[in-house]
């Protein structure tokens, strides 16, 4: 196994959409699983949003993060259902889409958080557009 620049790597990847697009708490546990070592039957739906939050935290201001999390676990306690689950978990992902990794600066591109290569084994790619 290659020595992994970002353990968070194929997260940010699949909110970037570059991986295929399926159930979005069943391709996090296998995302989740590759990343830990944890078969994912073993990842729970808390642990996902635990590291979601994690990682998306350092993009959102304190204030708009603790409304995030309110507004998510009122929905989430008050419906609590796997559909509700999704959109949480969609949320968190579109923060995610809309952090720049790169950005062009003086005729080159400036890496701003290193990421990883896809890897194809975890999630089929999303599309021919990379």
């Amino acid at each position: 196994m290659n020595e992994r620049k970002n353990w968070d790597s194929h997260i940010w990847l699949y909110a970037k959409y570059h991986y295929k697009r399926g159930n979005v708490i069943e391709d996090l546990n296998k995302i989740l699983a590759d990343r830990s070592g944890i078969k994912a039957e073993h990842i729970d739906i808390k642990s996902i949003f635990i590291v979601l939050c994690e990682i998306v935290y350092p993009y959102l201001s304190e204030y708009n993060f603790v409304t995030f999390l309110e507004d998510s676990f009122r929905k989430w306690v008050d419906y609590e259902t796997t559909t509700t689950l999704e959109k949480v978990f969609e949320r968190l992902l579109w923060i995610l889409h809309d952090v720049k990794v790169k950005e062009y600066v003086n005729d080159k591109w400036v890496i701003l958080i290193e990421l990883d290569e896809p890897d194809y084994n975890i999630l089929p790619k999303y599309k021919d557009i990379y």
